[in-house]
């Protein structure tokens, strides 16, 4: 059985996600077309899913979700790599190591 794309905005907060994430956030407008995709799939999802039985966790949770976590990985993953650039020799500016005098 399908469970509801039910939102609890104050579940670990006194908060709520949207008063935490700025109003020009790129994930704002991700969301708003994921929503929109989502909710022209809901007829697709209710066809999928038994009569009867336990509710599952809505697919439109967990679709968001992976989602979300992908987005998260991109943005470390760029972060990384941006560290990394910023710390690749260029050619020329390396000084080689001097040797320590023996007295």
């Amino acid at each position: 059985m399908r469970g509801d794309d039910e939102q609890q905005n104050h579940m670990f907060s006194y908060l709520s996600p949207e008063a935490r994430v700025r109003k020009d956030h790129p994930l704002r407008a991700i969301r708003a077309m994921v929503d929109e995709v989502l909710s022209q799939l809901s007829r697709r999802f209710d066809t999928m899913y038994a009569r009867v039985g336990r509710p599952s966790i809505a697919p439109e949770k967990l679709l968001r979700a992976q989602l979300l976590q992908m987005v998260a990985k991109m943005t470390v993953m760029a972060t990384v790599a941006s560290a990394g650039r910023d710390q690749q020799e260029t050619p020329g500016d390396h000084q080689p190591a001097k040797s320590a005098d023996i007295s």
